[in-house]
């Protein structure tokens, strides 16, 4: 469902639930989405991109669970003969991460990057969706280029995060890095 169906949900179950608190965030952070609601599971999902590439976020909250999880998810598919060389990238990558890592769904090649967290008492607030979306983003928006050498460039996945890496340690001392934006 689009957005602007969201009039139908109550101010009350936005403010109670956990997917009613995603929603309310979004929107007032004017992100346009589209609405998934199922039994168990809600979920958001929005197009992003920045400079270097565009994927999908996906924003999804389990009320019996409470839990919410947020995943930059590529629109491509890893080809079958890639998947190894990805699969050492991802591993290489996620090594010493402390918010968030990669994953790929090997029966069909897809990437992700995921942060996720429980709310066990206690709500959530906009500085946990806020710190989880930048977390999604910028995990995905660092990693991408270096991400695709592999994919698509043949590119050894070690000599790929060693490149990436470089300009990231240059770049440290700069606040200019390229946030990516909704579309």
């Amino acid at each position: 469902m689009q957005k602007n169906l969201l009039q139908s949900v109550t101010p009350e179950l936005n403010a109670t639930t956990l997917f009613g608190r995603l929603v309310d965030w979004f929107d007032r952070n004017d992100w346009n989405y589209d609405e998934h609601r199922g039994e168990e599971e809600s979920w958001l999902s929005a197009g992003v991109s920045c400079d270097k590439g565009k994927w999908r976020l996906i924003a999804k909250a389990n009320e019996e669970l409470r839990q919410v999880y947020f995943w930059s998810v590529l629109d491509m598919t890893v080809p079958e003969d890639r998947r190894m060389a990805v699969a050492e990238f991802i591993t290489r990558a996620n090594c010493g991460k402390r918010i968030g890592f990669f994953e790929m769904d090997w029966r069909d090649g897809e990437i992700r990057f995921n942060v996720s967290f429980a709310i066990a008492d206690g709500e959530l607030t906009d500085a946990q969706v806020e710190q989880a979306v930048d977390g999604v983003l910028n995990g995905m928006g660092r990693h991408f280029v270096a991400l695709m050498s592999v994919v698509y460039g043949g590119r050894e996945p070690l000599a790929a995060l060693d490149a990436m890496r470089e300009p990231m340690a240059e770049a440290a001392d700069s606040a200019d890095e390229a946030k990516p934006v909704i579309h």
